[in-house]
């Protein structure tokens, strides 16, 4: 359980780092008042966390699942361990941990709660095809598997089999088939066409056996290593296969404010409705997103970046009202709590200071106590949803 837990975060840990890139220095500015303002009468959509908890015990996962049930009416499934490729092809029972995954997440699921179900064809790396999740989740694919593309007739068969398998086990709400999909691979890539060919033939065969169900892609507001031109050309070649624009952003690094300073008032308040410009007319939802509220620093990237929690107060009070001006659909914040413990965990393990950036995105802190955004956060989520 635990070596496989551990497998699972470092997999999600992977996933974040692509879209959002580390900068090297952040300066530091003066306390600004957080402006608070009236709430709306109704909250246009649902809120909600992924399951990351703040340790590898069985304790923290059941701690975490209890949180993330009384702060939010959306509950996260995020998929991205691989594909058990050879059991969908055939049809046959899922590896033994692939199914206690699926059966904890299944168990752990409120049954008054949005759910939103997310998986993916391609790999930790946003380029090339997901891995196998057999006794762990990313592991090596070997054999006829080893080389196969994303247009590989057996591909196409085996995920559009593994999609329809989880939709019928978790009766999701909202459903993503692609996470990230703009991170790094360029419409120019000899590989993205098979991509295209791959997303049509699940989103076509998704829609037909369950035409009522929004089935879309998760795009970046962020990439790794590519440019917003580049991502575009990505973005409008998948247009049509997307019922709706699910945005990952995590604006406290990166470019997104000016890579100067941590705090989130220079964030534009359309950020959301800018990356969405390429599918007008489609809904809007927020697939995951976090800010620090703590100093983040690694000695060995040459990092020091402040936090401080009226920023982070800022920051969730600034996306619940875009959120709530640009009609989403739903709102998915990443880690409820810092994992400090894992954290130390993953050290001992000689992970790479990276993994660090996101440990205090929580909106508790280490031990568990609620930071001024939970404040913010639970205010939104006492206006009734409409």
């Amino acid at each position: 359980m635990t070596i496989r837990l551990r497998s699972v975060l470092i997999g999600a840990a992977l996933l974040v780092m692509i879209c959002a890139p580390v900068v090297l220095a952040i300066a530091m500015a003066q306390d600004e008042p957080v402006e608070t303002g009236p709430l709306p009468e109704s909250r246009a959509f649902a809120m909600g966390f992924t399951p990351w908890p703040y340790d590898f015990t069985l304790e923290a996962v059941q701690q975490t699942y209890v949180d993330i049930t009384q702060a939010g009416d959306l509950i996260c499934h995020h998929l991205d361990d691989g594909v058990p490729w050879r059991e969908a092809l055939d049809g046959e029972d899922f590896p033994a941990p692939v199914e206690e995954s699926l059966l904890l997440r299944l168990r752990a699921t409120p049954a008054s709660h949005v759910v939103y179900l997310a998986c993916t064809p391609m790999g930790l790396d946003r380029k090339s095809l997901a891995s196998r999740w057999d006794e762990e989740s990313n592991m090596e694919r070997t054999g006829e598997w080893a080389e196969a593309g994303f247009d590989d007739p057996r591909v196409i068969e085996a995920y559009g089999n593994w999609c329809l398998r989880l939709i019928e086990r978790f009766e999701p709400d909202y459903f993503c088939y692609g996470i990230e999909v703009d991170a790094d691979l360029s419409a120019e890539d000899p590989s993205f066409p098979g991509l295209v060919a791959l997303f049509e033939a699940t989103y076509r065969r998704v829609k037909t056996a369950h035409p009522e169900l929004p089935t879309f892609l998760s795009f970046c507001t962020q990439g790794y290593g590519q440019s917003a031109e580049r991502r575009r050309a990505v973005d409008e070649a998948l247009e049509p296969y997307t019922d709706l624009v699910a945005i990952s952003t995590y604006p406290f690094v990166g470019p997104a404010l000016g890579g100067q300073r941590a705090n989130p008032e220079p964030l534009p308040d359309t950020w959301l409705q800018d990356k969405a410009a390429f599918a007008p007319g489609k809904p809007i939802a927020v697939a995951e997103t976090g800010f620090m509220a703590e100093d983040l620093v690694m000695e060995t990237h040459g990092v020091h970046i402040e936090g401080r929690p009226e920023w982070q107060a800022a920051y969730v009070r600034k996306l619940l009202r875009a959120a709530q001006a640009a009609d989403a659909e739903f709102v998915v914040w990443f880690n409820v709590r810092d994992y400090d413990q894992a954290w130390d965990r993953l050290a001992e393990m000689g992970l790479d200071e990276v993994f660090k950036t996101w440990r205090d995105c929580g909106l508790k802190d280490g031990e568990g106590a609620p930071r001024p955004a939970m404040k913010v956060w639970g205010d939104w989520l006492d206006v009734p949803r409409g």
